[in-house]
Parts: structure tokens; C-alpha cells; sequence
């Protein structure tokens, strides 16, 4: 698997009443989500603060065109309780993980790509993040990583800290990064 870094800047217009900042210090929450995550309109912005949030995500997640064009954001760490083996199915928007961990993952692949994303789309990106757990796959069939089992996408500024098993396709941060990954 490769190994990539990427330094990525943002531009933002100056404050003006014609053009407010792009990321403001504070914004309302207008609604809510589907999930009853807050999410700041303007930016489709999600956040994730509990164990509940992560795992709505994940069922709105599996539908693959879901979570495109949204910012999804780790707003504390999370210790995985109820649900240690959460996984998003298809995942193509933005995660940053600001920082945070997601530990007590126990991962036992059943089919296809497994891992937090079994399958981050082209497009899809997920950044700042710490996995703490166990992932296991035991089939030559079975393609498994501990933040995805398939990158399509971009994956960066990640650690993952466990213990992986595999028959044949395994990684700690992808069990496949796919050439345009």
C-alpha cells in the first residue's frame, strides 16, 4: 500500500456582508438531519459526537451516493461499545476526524471490503483520524483494512493502532488502495 501525504490550503474570501467567510467561528444549527445529526446548512456540514451518530452515518452510508458533497466531522473521541463492529459501507464525501480516536473496533470481515469504510469512493476523503481496535478477515476472498477495505479515494494524516489478520489482502490504514487512491 501507499504511503501518501498531501498539504492542502484554503482560500477565503475577506469578510465583507457581500461575502461571508467561508468556515465562520459559529454557526446555527438551521436543521436537522435525517439522522438527528446537526447539520449547519450553507456547508453540509455533519457532526459526529457519540457512538449513535457514528452508526447512523453508517446506515445513511448504505446508499452510495449519500454522503456525497457532505462534510462529516469527528467533534470528540469515541469508544466503541455498542456497536464494535460498525462499518460505512460506501463513503464519498469528507471526514475529518479533527484529531480524534475511534477505538474498540472488532472487525470480522463477512464479505467483500471491510474496515470504519469498507469502500472510500473517488472523491472521497478522510483525514485526521485514529483507529484503535481488531480486524480480522478469514478468506482469501475477504479484503481487509482498518480504515478502509477499498481507497478510491484520499486518505491522509491517519494512524491505526491494533492488530490486523488477513488471508491474502490486508492493511493497517487500506487493504486496497486503488490506483487512483
Amino acid at each position: 500500500n501507499l504511503a501518501k501525504s498531501q498539504v492542502i490550503s484554503r482560500l477565503s474570501p475577506k469578510t465583507s456582508s457581500a461575502f461571508p467567510p467561508i468556515f465562520p467561528e459559529t454557526v446555527p444549527v438551521i436543521s436537522q438531519a435525517q439522522t438527528n445529526t446537526a447539520v449547519r446548512t450553507n456547508h453540509n456540514i455533519i457532526e459526529i459526537s457519540t457512538e449513535d451518530d457514528l452508526k447512523k452515518l453508517a446506515d445513511n452510508c448504505r446508499m452510495d451516493s449519500w454522503s456525497k458533497n457532505k462534510n462529516i466531522e469527528l467533534k470528540n473521541d469515541i469508544v466503541l461499545e455498542k456497536y464494535p463492529n460498525i462499518t460505512i459501507p460506501a463513503f464519498s464525501g469528507k471526514f475529518n476526524g479533527n484529531g480524534h480516536e475511534i477505538s474498540g473496533m472488532d472487525i470480522k470481515a463477512q464479505s467483500g471490503y471491510s474496515g470504519l469504510f469498507c469502500h472510500v469512493m473517488n472523491g472521497g476523503s478522510i483525514h485526521n483520524l485514529k483507529i484503535k481496535g481488531s480486524f480480522k478477515a478469514d478468506d482469501d476472498d475477504l479484503v481487509i483494512g482498518a480504515l478502509a477495505g477499498k481507497n478510491e479515494g484520499l486518505i491522509y494524516d491517519c494512524i491505526f493502532e491494533g492488530k490486523i489478520e488477513g488471508e491474502s489482502t490486508a492493511g493497517g490504514i487500506a487493504g486496497i488502495n486503488a490506483e487512483n487512491g
